[in-house]
């Protein structure tokens, strides 16, 4: 099995396009977060939009994001359901030199999971796995990682704003 998926044009054009002009417009609520895999540095930071953490819906601010990708998500393997245990936007802010994240699973205590990251903006920011392998983020791409890998986020230095989504899900 393969451990990772590059999907790109994965929403229509009419999709794509609806979620990207909500998610970069003014009205939509981001929250600081001070750190980034628990580390605490003036450099490692970004703006979050938690919409579900331990299976339950946490957010209500803005639109849902979550069920437009797991839509398309369920579209593309006809016979699955997904389960979400977290969901969330990720924003972060151009920076002089590229800025690693720290490598991390996104759930600590399971191996059977997969992720789903969603870019929403074309940057020279993307997701580094431990062996180095660098996915560029490219707007309307998908990276869907198969179970427990170690990866991280690395910041750009070419755009202003980095905009992503994360979804964590168990196959049911």
């Amino acid at each position: 099995m393969k451990s990772f998926e590059i999907i790109d044009n994965f929403l229509d054009c009419k999709s794509f396009y609806c979620l990207k002009n909500d998610i970069k417009s003014d009205y939509f609520f981001w929250t600081f977060c001070p750190n980034i895999n628990d580390v605490v540095t003036k450099d490692k930071f970004a703006f979050v939009d938690l919409q579900v953490e331990d299976y339950q819906r946490v957010n209500n601010y803005n639109f849902d994001y979550v069920s437009i990708i797991m839509k398309q998500l369920k579209q593309r393997n006809l016979s699955n359901t997904f389960e979400v245990t977290r969901a969330k936007a990720n924003l972060f802010l151009k920076k002089d030199t590229q800025i690693k994240y720290g490598h991390h699973y996104d759930i600590e205590d399971s191996e059977n999971y997969e992720t789903i990251i969603y870019y929403v903006n074309n940057n020279n920011g993307g997701t580094e796995f431990e062996d180095g392998t660098f996915i560029k983020q490219k707007e309307n791409r998908a990276l869907i990682i198969y179970g427990k890998q170690l990866h991280q986020s690395v910041g750009q230095t070419d755009e202003l704003r980095r905009i992503n989504i994360n979804i964590n899900y168990f196959r049911k």
